[in-house]
């Protein structure tokens, strides 16, 4: 999912928000590992919900929840969740691609 063409846009940083199971690492340990990596922007637990910003050209979301499992943080694995997370991977596809479109002008007349 990495480009040499895409800049980092501000427009490109997403926040996702997920249920956490149990958390059986550190969370400011998991989070400096993030944000060391240049990964995350910001990592954080709110009443039981892990909330990840991230600029989605520099990074995938499998990356992101790769690096959160290995550091002990267990996310719900019920039928709700499978379905936000394929919906945030088509919705971080998107502003990747878009981000790294050239448009083309539509009012030129064609050539004869």
């Amino acid at each position: 999912m990495k480009s040499k063409n895409i800049h980092s846009h501000k427009d490109c940083v997403v926040t996702r928000k997920f249920k956490v199971l149990r958390i059986t690492g550190s969370l400011e340990d998991t989070t400096a590992k993030l944000i060391d990596s240049q990964r995350a922007l910001n990592l954080r637990l709110s009443e039981n919900t892990l909330i990840i910003s991230y600029n989605v050209s520099t990074t995938s979301l499998e990356e992101i929840l790769s690096l959160i499992e290995k550091n002990g943080i267990e996310l719900k694995a019920n039928l709700c969740t499978k379905l936000l997370i394929g919906w945030y991977k088509y919705i971080d596809q998107n502003i990747h691609d878009n981000a790294n479109h050239k448009p083309h002008c539509c009012n030129k007349a064609p050539k004869i």
